[in-house]
């Protein structure tokens, strides 16, 4: 549905209607600007941050280990900071896509504001920032976005997507969150 929707808003098939247009331009500003901030600018600055969330690496005892007892970290490369912008920017283009291909987004809202969610898991809140929900059969569905190689794309495509990365693990704790029966995927 999302990615039929956009395919054939960006074939030309229709027009987006202007509040969508202003939308998904006050959408894209924000989370670009937030983007640039946290890679560039202050990108030691976790303050506020929960050391392990939704997206954290679960496959990975010893990571979660680290993250737990707030273990210093090593200094991110160069190469992973502009990585982390990219995966950013492909986030936002899709959600800027999904805006104004019509999809029924349920957020996040011209405020940028991503939904958040926590369970709680050994007496402890552990929270996520869902990419997008949608209005799906009248419930309130997480869609992740994923930005993918052309390789990893069509081996998702032809034999569904796999926990290496936790990717599934982070879906079913939002959908699990939200309550939700159905959860998606954006490969881009």
């Amino acid at each position: 549905m999302i990615y039929d929707r956009i395919a054939s808003y960006l074939r030309g098939d229709f027009d987006a209607q202007p509040e969508r247009i202003a939308w998904a331009e006050a959408f894209a500003a924000d989370k670009a600007a937030k983007s640039l901030r946290r890679c560039f600018v202050d990108p030691r600055n976790d303050s506020g941050r929960a050391p392990v969330s939704a997206s954290s690496h679960f496959y990975c005892a010893r990571n979660l280990h680290y993250l737990l007892t707030c273990a210093p970290k090593e200094e991110s490369q160069p190469r992973a900071k502009m990585v982390f912008h990219l995966g950013d920017n492909v986030e936002t283009m899709a959600v800027y896509l999904a805006i104004l291909a019509g999809v029924p987004i349920v957020t996040p809202k011209a405020d940028a504001v991503q939904r958040s969610v926590s369970l709680v898991m050994g007496g402890e809140p552990l929270p996520g920032h869902i990419d997008m929900t949608i209005d799906y059969m009248g419930a309130e569905c997480p869609v992740e976005v994923k930005s993918m190689s052309e390789y990893g794309w069509e081996k998702s495509r032809d034999e569904g997507v796999e926990d290496t990365f936790g990717y599934l693990t982070q879906l079913q704790f939002y959908m699990a969150a939200l309550k939700a029966p159905r959860g998606f995927f954006l490969g881009v």
